[in-house]
């Protein structure tokens, strides 16, 4: 049973994350920054012919060429970001910086290597270098995340202190602990001495005790649906049974065991699923 119960958590949070990771590549489209950024860097890009690229191709081949890599670079940048978030967790944030980097280098690296070899093939007069692609990679995207993960705490912390509009009800404590800003909490699971928190934004680890994330879920009405799972009452989707256990769906997917504990709690607090 309890291996059962382990393995249907992780695969909700392997769904989480592959969400997670989905939506934020898609979300750049519907971005007014990341699209304002995309047509400045191509630009900058096709004017000012960076990386050996200056008289190897004419005005079409460069167009065709930065806006195609930058777009890819964008893409596979949200991405990574995103996968070296959970990959470091729980180790020292600034890591993320790092992983996101190799990450980057190992994947985007070759597709600027083929991509030029394309544009070879059209006429362009580009030869590339791996091992000078790989360095000239490398270095810049360190740098950009490093930035990013630097400011973005300050970054959510003035969000926070503009006080534009005020909330309509006072947020749990335990969203000022999250990276995300203003991220909508799905559900709290204990991990061992961590509680991995699911959100609208993404799956996030905090170093407390997972009795005391519950405390700081308040005033936000909820439950436990089994020992080491606790979910705010309106994430609730469905109530369903599945080989005579009972189990809940959350709006974003996620499947949980309901056990025969805390299934009268539920019941109790939402008897509009039973």
């Amino acid at each position: 049973m309890l291996n059962q119960e382990t393995h249907l958590s992780e695969s909700s949070t392997d769904h989480a994350a592959l969400t997670a990771i989905r939506d934020r590549v898609l979300g750049l489209r519907h971005s007014r920054v990341a699209l304002a950024v995309y047509f400045g860097l191509t630009t900058v890009a096709v004017i000012a012919q960076p990386y050996g690229t200056s008289g190897e191709l004419d005005l079409g081949l460069r167009v065709l060429f930065w806006s195609v890599l930058i777009a890819i670079s964008m893409i596979c940048g949200a991405a990574f970001d995103e996968i070296s978030y959970r990959i470091v967790q729980p180790l020292v944030r600034w890591r993320a910086a790092l992983v996101a980097s190799v990450l980057m280098t190992l994947v985007f690296a070759p597709m600027v290597f083929v991509w030029s070899r394309v544009i070879g093939l059209l006429g362009g007069g580009l030869d590339p270098q791996f091992w000078s692609l790989l360095l000239n990679t490398f270095v810049p995207t360190l740098t950009v995340y490093s930035v990013i993960h630097v400011l973005r705490p300050h970054l959510r912390d003035g969000a926070a202190d503009t006080g534009a509009a005020p909330e309509p009800e006072p947020l749990p404590r335990l969203v000022q602990r999250l990276d995300r800003p203003r991220a909508t909490i799905y559900r709290l699971s204990a991990n061992d001495h961590l509680t991995d928190v699911a959100t609208d934004q993404g799956l996030e680890q905090i170093r407390m005790r997972f009795a005391d994330a519950v405390e700081e879920m308040a005033p936000l009405a909820g439950c436990h649906v089994h020992r080491s799972h606790w979910v705010p009452l309106e994430a609730v989707e469905t109530v369903q049974r599945r080989g005579g256990k009972v189990l809940v769906t959350l709006v974003n997917g996620d499947e949980l065991p309901v056990s025969r504990t805390y299934r009268p709690r539920l019941e109790a607090a939402r008897p509009d699923l039973f």
